[in-house]
């Protein structure tokens, strides 16, 4: 609609594995070809800003769309629930790093 707001959620983090993403973008939808290989961030914006977040440097200002507990899933709400998500989710981008490292792939975002 016109101005309206969300009507729903789409989630792309509740893959436990690197590999796991990599085959989501590999296979999915409108496949990536070299998705097995391209480091995360490279293969959507949304895993670029979840990237940007889990190494501390995500903008904020980015996200100033005023969403407060009564717009956020249910799943967040609990704080516990968030911190460990969070800090699985920062050692996949670990593991990326690690992996592109490994390849001599720039690990800097945009790069």
């Amino acid at each position: 609609g016109h101005g309206g707001g969300w009507t729903g959620y789409h989630f792309h983090n509740f893959f436990d594995t690197l590999n796991e993403i990599h085959w989501k973008y590999y296979t999915y939808g409108h496949a990536h070809p070299k998705a097995m290989l391209e480091p995360i961030w490279k293969l959507h914006k949304d895993l670029e800003s979840a990237v940007a977040c889990a190494r501390g440097g995500a903008n904020m200002a980015n996200f100033s769309n005023g969403l407060g507990d009564n717009d956020r899933p249910i799943y967040y709400l609990d704080k516990a629930v968030r911190k460990k998500r969070h800090l699985a989710w920062q050692h996949i981008v670990q593991d990326e790093i690690a992996q592109q490292e490994r390849r001599n792939v720039s690990v800097d975002l945009g790069a």
